[in-house]
């Protein structure tokens, strides 16, 4: 998990570091979406969440598990060109 992590993380910094100075703003959004598609990123998220997903506490009450999938059903989401966030769920500062 910590592989796939590292790998699109780098990866997309690199991405961006390198197009600071190099091409286009196109040029770098082309190239991001290419390493999405083409790296199959989305699989890997997917898979991610998948194995985390069987960390979740079992000791956890039907209600809480309602809660927790509220919560997730509630998060917003791209839904059309121009949406984003900057909202950050992971508060915990890892040292």
């Amino acid at each position: 998990m910590y592989l796939e992590i590292e790998y699109i993380l780098i990866s997309l910094h690199r991405m961006g570091s390198y197009y600071v100075d190099n091409g286009t703003l196109e040029d770098y959004y082309r190239e991001t979406t290419m390493f999405i598609d083409n790296s199959e990123v989305c699989d890997r998220l997917a898979k991610i969440r998948a194995l985390l997903d069987t960390y979740l506490d079992p000791s956890c009450s039907e209600k809480e598990m309602e809660q927790f999938e509220d919560l997730c059903e509630n998060l917003p989401k791209w839904r059309k060109p121009g949406d984003f966030t900057r909202e950050k769920w992971l508060q915990r500062t890892i040292r």
